[in-house]
């Protein structure tokens, strides 16, 4: 992700910088206090046989904020997102010419 920030310029380097340290940012301390708060309530109750429904659940949303946020940190910063636009863009312009072509071949019949 650093490289990429560090390779990006303008308009496009400050787009990114925002979405790292703030919309991204948030879903992985998100997951990380949801964990950690479960956690303190597992250990809390170590004598009891089980954390019920709520224990269960805060764990496992906790982790899936934390890789979700990961996930969209790194797919972000590796430009993956843009490499995807532009090899779609290509393909719809060879469709097009492709249509084109065949539009040229068909023969114009009165």
């Amino acid at each position: 992700m650093e490289e990429s920030l560090a390779a990006a310029r303008g308009r496009q380097r400050a787009d990114l910088a925002s979405d790292l340290s703030t919309f991204i940012r948030f879903p992985i301390i998100a997951g990380i206090i949801v964990s950690a708060l479960e956690i303190e309530l597992a250990m809390a109750h170590l004598d009891a046989d089980h954390l019920g429904a709520l224990g269960g659940w805060a764990l496992g949303a906790g982790i899936g904020l934390f890789l979700a946020g990961t996930i969209a940190a790194i797919r972000r910063g590796s430009g993956l997102r843009v490499a995807v636009r532009q090899a779609r863009d290509r393909r719809r312009q060879d469709q097009s010419r492709a249509g084109l072509c065949q539009a040229e071949l068909i023969p114009m019949t009165a």
